[in-house]
């Protein structure tokens, strides 16, 4: 049976994510010294023989090394701590870094060395917890073991940065000095004193302290279990040794070469009644040669298809050394019977490698399904206060801005009404270069045609016997769906294929990677590089976000997927979608990715909070659902707030509370996968949903009915999908179409 992208979307990646047990609290000792070793970046063995030595130091999440070693060296005297860092790079590349300012926000994207240092007040005898909800990793988190700590930090060129629980501080007071990288290895000695962060060894003999290197974009800690958004910063324990004790060793981790692959092979089975379909899904880890999987189905011919595995990747586009396979029996539509199904996954020579059954319950189609409520609000209604694109020749005129597109269909401007930047310098670029020469494009005549609420461009060009296509659809909020395709024989010849977006230096000021505000930070001239993730980048008017729901990315230098330069030839984003022969394998290869110019509308006259009142998660019995049952009280609060001036704007949810009708009988259509319990709501769970298919429907339907019977303003959400109200409408809902396994293969939308 074929298989149909459209529900691989919401069951296509179970099991997505490791969950690691509670990390033990790493201990060390620290001995004194007499002789403090000298701080010249030059690893002395003989200066440094008398230390304690902490070896295992691992990467963000894992137990495990990857090859890549580092090792501290401590010591200490009445006024100084001593470290080194011995950093190993087997690839011989040696680290990156750049000079930075005290308050640069992203000593982490160098080559870095961290050292953490806290102390805990000791009259708190019960530790706090995180517990603000909504947000990926806020909830049940215990506060850090420390009341405070200092973190000292080194770059590969030596520029220092010392902060006071995560805010810099102007003096970094330590000393460091760095080796130049020889020998598969280079090296940063600190010495850090005691006064400068309020501790005495003599006093304070067991402190909580980290170790940390950053080897973008990849963090290793002594003490790693998670950190980062609203995971505290994971702490061990050193304890100061008197005169005369020895420190401790840590034994040498094995390298990720010489560990054991785990080798396994896991069967599950999906089951979407709303969306028509049953999977069987095949998880392998290792290698396993050729597989077969086998779908019974009662009352439909048994499938039987060989296997072909897709990477996964985490919820911030980590790849997962865990590969998926889904054969999928498609569904008539309407209600379905109760269906026993099994799965099995066969080598080469029929042997059963894994096997799992199900009972399949029965399903009654709910009433709100394939209603046109989502499909009307999508394609044809537009909210208040945007309104409908203009076009003017190349020009997409938006209610506060005005888009101009160059010849390739990407945008080569944006003029936003009031503004001094353009935000983008000149026309992006799609760069190819093939056996080391780049192709030189010749593009046809630029189509910009309206398309229902939105305006699609589109154009083409030719370059030899290659082929590009590009179509941008714009929102009437300037959100851009831009998908271009690369066609041609030998496509595996290409080296690299990027995309360069100049930009406006005007906005080049702050960046923010990834979606959690606490990475926010200002650009001060170092740029940035890192593994693809969304971003955005601009100054405190305006900027660009760059989005994607399926990574385009197939490049292999994960560093550099997502580059901001900064130099005198200009600013640029620039993505690299692939950076080696090979990586394009097809004779067709798609790519697909999102820009908004923000903000997306004009300020209002009068500030919102002045006129409009929030009503949060309270009115309704599922957190924040649209709860039909409320309409009354709704309808009477508006009345009430009308006769006072107000409008009233009801707070909805990203998801279902576990006890909300549809979710009891549909969740595995409507929950993410793997779940996300997000919020914990009057003793109940809520768990993230995926805004497209028919939870999405489901949602607009509600929203639609509580708007034309109760004459609310509209309704705001925290999360993936906002269907009226302030913000932009159903394009926060990358995390259900992340899981997408299939692409698909127009280029048309």
């Amino acid at each position: 049976m074929k298989k149909n992208g459209k529900f691989y979307g919401l069951l296509g990646s179970l099991l997505l994510g490791c969950v690691l047990g509670a990390a033990e609290i790493p201990q060390a000792a620290v001995p004194f010294t007499e002789e403090p070793p000298e701080i010249d970046g030059i690893f002395n063995e003989t200066e440094w023989k008398a230390s304690c030595v902490l070896k295992q130091v691992m990467p963000l999440g894992s137990r495990k090394s990857d090859g890549i070693a580092t090792e501290f060296y401590l010591k200490y005297d009445r006024d100084h701590l001593y470290v080194a860092a011995v950093c190993f790079d087997p690839s011989g590349g040696g680290p990156e870094a750049y000079p930075r300012p005290w308050n640069d926000a992203f000593f982490d994207n160098d080559d870095t060395v961290q050292v953490v240092l806290g102390v805990a007040d000791p009259e708190i005898a019960v530790r706090g917890k995180v517990n603000v909800g909504g947000y990926e990793g806020a909830l049940d988190n215990e506060f850090t073991a420390a009341d405070f700590y200092y973190t000292y930090s080194v770059n590969a060129v030596n520029a220092q940065q010392r902060q006071f629980n995560e805010a810099p501080q102007e003096k970094p007071l330590f000393r460091s000095a760095v080796s130049p990288f020889s020998d598969g290895r280079w090296v940063v000695e600190m010495a850090i004193p005691f006064s400068g962060c309020g501790l005495d060894p003599a006093v304070n003999r067991k402190v909580f302290a980290n170790f940390f290197r950053h080897r973008a974009p990849v963090m290793y800690g002594w003490h790693l279990p998670a950190f980062g958004g609203y995971n505290p910063m994971p702490l061990g324990e050193i304890s100061f040794l008197p005169p005369g004790g020895a420190g401790s060793q840590e034994a040498v981790p094995a390298a990720a070469e010489k560990q054991a692959i785990r080798k396994a092979c896991r069967a599950f089975i999906g089951y979407g009644p709303l969306d028509g379909g049953i999977l069987g899904v095949a998880e392998i880890d290792g290698e396993f040669g050729e597989l077969t999987g086998v779908l019974e189905v009662d009352g439909f011919p048994a499938i039987r298809e060989k296997l072909e595995f897709n990477g996964m990747f985490d919820r911030d586009s980590n790849p997962l050394a865990t590969r998926q396979a889904i054969v999928k029996c498609e569904l008539p539509e309407g209600d379905q019977p109760e269906r026993r199904v099994k799965f099995s996954v066969r080598d080469a020579s029929g042997k059963v490698v894994a096997e799992i059954e199900r009972q399949c319950a029965a399903a009654k189609m709910p009433e709100w399904l394939n209603t046109d409520a989502g499909r009307e609000y999508v394609d044809e209604k537009i909210p208040r206060p945007w309104t409908k694109p203009r076009i003017a020749g190349n020009t997409v005129e938006l209610l506060d801005k005005k888009i101009i597109l160059g010849e390739n269909a990407f945008p080569a401007a944006v003029e936003r009404t009031g503004s001094e930047s353009r935000i983008l310098a000149a026309p992006p670029l799609i760069q190819v270069v093939a056996e080391g020469r780049e192709q030189v494009f010749t593009f046809g005549e630029l189509q910009v045609k309206p398309r229902g609420n939105q305006v699609v461009a589109e154009a083409a060009a030719t370059g030899g016997a290659w082929r590009l296509r590009i179509l941008n659809q714009i929102d009437f909020d300037g959100f851009m769906e831009i998908k271009f395709s690369l066609s041609g024989k030998e496509l595996k010849k290409v080296d690299r294929l990027s995309v360069l977006l100049p930009l406006d230096r005007k906005i080049v000021k702050f960046l923010l990677p990834g979606a959690s505000v606490q990475r926010a930070g200002e650009l001060t001239g170092a740029g940035y590089r890192n593994r693809a993730a969304n971003l955005w980048i601009g100054n405190q008017e305006e900027g660009l976000a760059f989005s994607f729901d399926r990574n385009p990315f197939r490049s292999g230098d994960l560093r550099r997927q997502v580059e901001v330069v900064q130099n005198e030839d200009g600013d640029f984003l620039k993505l690299n979608l692939a950076d080696g022969a090979g990586q394009l394998r097809e004779d067709e290869e798609i790519f697909r990715f999102f820009l908004q110019p923000t903000p997306t509308k004009p300020y209002p006259a009068r500030p919102v909070r002045g006129w409009v009142t929030w009503q949060w998660e309270g009115w309704s019995r599922w957190h924040g659902y649209p709860d039909l049952s409320k309409i009354d009280e709704v309808r009477k609060q508006v009345r009430d707030l009308a006769a006072k001036g107000k409008k009233l704007t009801l707070y909805c949810c990203q998801g279902l509370q576990e006890d909300a009708p549809p979710m009891r009988q549909f969740r595995e259509n409507l929950a993410l996968q793997p779940a996300w319990r997000y919020y914990f709501w009057q003793g109940k769970n809520c768990f993230a949903t995926c805004k497209r298919g028919p939870e999405g429907d489901l949602q607009l339907h509600n929203y639609r009915k509580l708007i034309a019977e109760t004459g609310i303003r509209g309704l705001m959400s925290d999360g993936l999908s906002v269907p009226w109200g302030d913000s932009n409408p159903l394009h926060g809902e990358s995390c259900g179409a992340m899981t997408k396994l299939s692409m698909d293969r127009e280029i048309q939308s």
